[in-house]
């Protein structure tokens, strides 16, 4: 080789659109199935699954809630995850170019993933962006129902935890099948 041309070892740009063109999904939220084995029941006694009280949270609820009073939307996925949209985005860039560099194709979408996930947690610890205040008639009656235990407290979707603790992600392939 003479000292006008270099070699360009382009190994990890081959290996990247190998990796985007599989047709991979990070999927966020309360998932049966997830990768860390977090669980999707609850267990208070409702009956109910973390990802129905979810729904009746991430949508609201006009004809009734689980106490038959109207529940407000208060998205704990949707909205933050679009809000942060941008932050989520840094994140998948920093790991395509890590992997540029050879770091595993599952480094770079379980980072995305864990990156949702951490802001969707977030939403939960700031009350949003945009959940409605407990009602008064909530306050009572959570402080009614723990008597001086954990919960009972004044912030919106967090009083057993049992919904926030069951958030997750998992990497999908094109099928449904869990990439590797």
């Amino acid at each position: 080789m003479d000292a006008n041309q270099f070699k360009y070892d382009d190994t990890g740009l081959r290996f990247m659109a190998a990796v985007l063109r599989a047709k991979t999904s990070v999927k966020v939220g309360i998932l049966k199935g997830n990768h860390d084995g977090k669980d999707t029941e609850r267990h208070d006694g409702s009956g109910l699954s973390n990802a129905a009280v979810g729904a009746v949270h991430e949508y609201g609820s006009f004809t009734g809630g689980f106490g038959k009073h109207p529940i407000p939307r208060r998205s704990f996925l949707h909205d933050p995850l679009k809000s942060k949209r941008l932050k989520i985005l840094d994140r998948a860039k920093r790991g395509f170019l890590l992997a540029l560099k050879g770091a595993p194709a599952v480094d770079f979408w379980d980072a995305i993933g864990a990156e949702m996930v951490r802001t969707v947690l977030q939403s939960f610890a700031n009350s949003g962006p945009g959940w409605a205040p407990l009602s008064p008639v909530t306050i009572a009656l959570r402080k009614r129902a723990h008597k001086g235990r954990n919960g009972g407290g004044e912030k919106p979707l967090i009083d057993t935890g049992e919904l926030r603790k069951s958030i997750s992600f998992r990497v999908d392939q094109v099928g449904g099948q869990n990439a590797p």
